[in-house]
């Protein structure tokens, strides 16, 4: 699984070896927030599957 981050302030965990057909796996995603307000990130998972890339869409606001 490879992975690309839309900016250094997010991080991305998983377990580093393959998923098996019909299994899943669990993604853990961290966004270290740098300054107040507003944001939208993004985080693509690239797999040999159909659907790859996977986009993953963080978006709030911090106060």
């Amino acid at each position: 699984m490879l992975k690309y981050l839309s900016c250094g302030c997010t991080q991305i965990e998983y377990e580093k070896k393959p998923i098996l057909p019909d299994r899943t796996t669990r993604i853990s995603i961290t966004y270290n927030v740098d300054d107040r307000g507003y944001f939208n990130k993004t985080v693509s998972v690239y797999g040999n599957t159909d659907n790859s890339p996977l986009i993953i869409r963080l978006k709030g606001n911090t106060e």
